[in-house]
């Protein structure tokens, strides 16, 4: 099994592809992809600005070699054993999963924002050399893994690591010695902190209710007057549209 492992990281890093020489990056907002035809159509793509699902049947493995930079990679595939991407620098939200998936390769990743979630029975390794941190990392129902290779990662702000059974000691101490500690003096900073954002919101409240109403134009619903008078609060609401552009009730007949 490992050699075969071996086989194809070998075959996904020195793949020639189709689109290798072409000088063009390409963006794309977003794409679902489900066949190898469309998995194709990206080998050109660098940077990914809304959702990328891979949800392929039957395709044994992926390379984007191109892509950079990407919002969300989301990829759930029954039959696919291995996936690499060589030049993938940085994601908001990474999910990971798939009952056969063997291989994954994240060489130059150097960041997720917000969430790397990653469940694949069968994958023995995790290979992040260049991955300095994550924001939530769960690792959870990988049944065969046995190492995470991150020598690099320096910072995980929330670490969940559940049902790993044959993970190494010491690579999930690495993780865990990675995780963001905070003392009490900084909850009680934090606390503290939020005490005061909200009686300044207490504040700004009372202050915009207790002022006085503004004279009216008679050009409330026109473009930016429009916009000028929306922050009012919402108490003012009835009060300004009784209200005419000379100061009286536009309900109470003058004749």
């Amino acid at each position: 099994m490992q050699l075969k492992n071996v086989v194809w990281l070998a075959a996904l890093t020195f793949a020639p592809s189709a689109f290798a020489y072409n000088p063009e990056c390409r963006t794309i907002g977003g794409m679902r992809v489900e066949t190898a035809a469309q998995v194709a159509m990206l080998q050109d793509v660098c940077e990914v600005r809304g959702p990328l699902g891979i949800f392929l049947d039957g395709v044994q493995q992926v390379t984007l070699p191109r892509l950079e930079k990407i919002e969300t990679l989301n990829i759930e595939s029954f039959g696919l054993q291995a996936i690499s991407f060589p030049a993938l620098k940085s994601a908001r939200y990474l999910y990971i999963s798939g009952g056969q998936l063997t291989v994954a390769e994240f060489p130059a990743l150097r960041s997720v924002g917000s969430i790397m979630h990653i469940k694949s029975p069968r994958l023995k390794h995790l290979n992040f050399p260049s991955l300095g941190s994550v924001w939530k990392l769960a690792i959870q129902g990988n049944l065969s893994l046995e190492f995470i290779f991150a020598e690099n990662l320096y910072d995980i702000h929330d670490l969940q690591l559940v049902n790993n059974p044959l993970l190494n000691a010491a690579s999930a101490a690495l993780l865990q010695g990675n995780t963001r500690v905070i003392s009490d003096d900084e909850k009680e900073q934090v606390a503290k902190a939020k005490e005061e954002a909200e009686h300044l919101r207490r504040l700004i409240m009372e202050r915009r209710i207790n002022e006085p109403p503004m004279r009216p134009t008679g050009h409330q619903g026109w473009g930016w007057y429009g916009q000028y008078y929306s922050w009012y609060p919402y108490h003012y609401y009835n009060y300004w549209n009784n209200i005419s552009a000379w100061g009286y009730d536009r309900y109470v007949p003058l004749f």
